[in-house]
């Protein structure tokens, strides 16, 4: 956005500039034009120099996080088995980045098994960060987070990542087939798939579009709407069958109704814990624990 603004303003300084010295006779009109016009390339050539490092940087991160939930067979960390059966207990949790932006300050809550929790709070107050420490994607520092009165860090990750499954709304769209981007590649029974379709309405969009799960999808659903991606990592994240699963914004490109009807499905079909963290509060009734961060 700086970026645009500074051109703007650039452009509007070099015609006033061009101006003036148009009107001593200095330059052309035409020189002014062309001037112009390069300046604007320029200044494009740059912007998306800038937004192809953070488009690289932001699959780079995709594929870290993929890899460390899907494909990666080993970790080096060791630490217990779990088997989820009890409660989550977030116990005086506090973060902040470099100790001087704090986006968690002495958190206390407790998520039961089966439990729907709905987790709502403003734009930049740790809703995600609270769920990627508790998948250790990041550190604790202060505080501590117990799966059945086990210290986090005291479990495997493997372990974590087996009873857990994380999904945020920039999960990435391989450039692939449907079916591959939901079975992620790996074996899974026919009436696993026919089941998350259905709940999905994956279904239902394949007869309006009239395409089958073999269409093949552009680079991360350049070729399909918002909420059609959202169904997909939906879809995606119920076949692994985790105890728990945190959609983190994953619905907020569905309309409210379909992400009611999906929601009830989610709680009549499946058995886990589920956690939705979301600033759209139009379903949080269907929740038995609202949380505000």
């Amino acid at each position: 956005l700086f970026h645009s603004y500074y051109m703007y303003f650039t452009c509007i300084l070099l015609i006033s500039i061009g101006m003036i010295y148009y009107k001593r006779n200095a330059i052309s009109i035409s020189f002014l034009i062309s001037l112009n016009s390069i300046i604007i390339y320029m200044f494009n050539s740059i912007k998306n120099f800038i937004s192809f490092d953070e488009l690289l940087i932001e699959s780079k991160n995709s594929y870290r996080r993929l890899k460390s939930l899907y494909f990666e067979k080993e970790y080096s960390d060791k630490g217990r088995n779990i088997n989820f059966t009890q409660k989550i207990q977030f116990k005086n949790l506090s973060y902040s980045y470099n100790n001087t932006k704090t986006l968690l300050n002495n958190v206390n809550f407790v998520i039961n098994k089966g439990d729907y929790v709905f987790i709502d709070g403003k734009s930049g107050d740790g809703k995600s960060t609270l769920f990627k420490l508790l998948t250790k994607e990041m550190q604790i520092k202060k505080g501590m987070i117990k799966i059945d009165d086990i210290d986090i860090n005291k479990i495997s990750k493997r372990s974590l990542l087996n009873n857990i499954c994380l999904v945020s709304q920039n999960e990435y769209i391989f450039t692939d087939s449907i079916l591959n981007n939901i079975k992620l590649f790996k074996k899974a029974k026919k009436e696993d798939i026919d089941k998350v379709l259905e709940i999905t309405d994956i279904n239902e969009v394949l007869k309006e579009k009239n395409i089958t799960l073999d269409y093949l999808l552009e680079e991360n659903g350049h070729n399909i709407s918002g909420g059609e991606r959202q169904r997909i990592l939906i879809a995606r994240s119920l076949l692994q069958n985790k105890s728990i699963i945190v959609f983190d914004e994953t619905m907020n490109e569905l309309d409210v109704e379909s992400e009611r009807k999906i929601l009830k499905k989610i709680k009549t079909e499946y058995n886990s814990t589920l956690i939705l963290i979301s600033h759209r509060l139009n379903n949080s009734d269907l929740f038995n624990k609202v949380i505000t961060i």
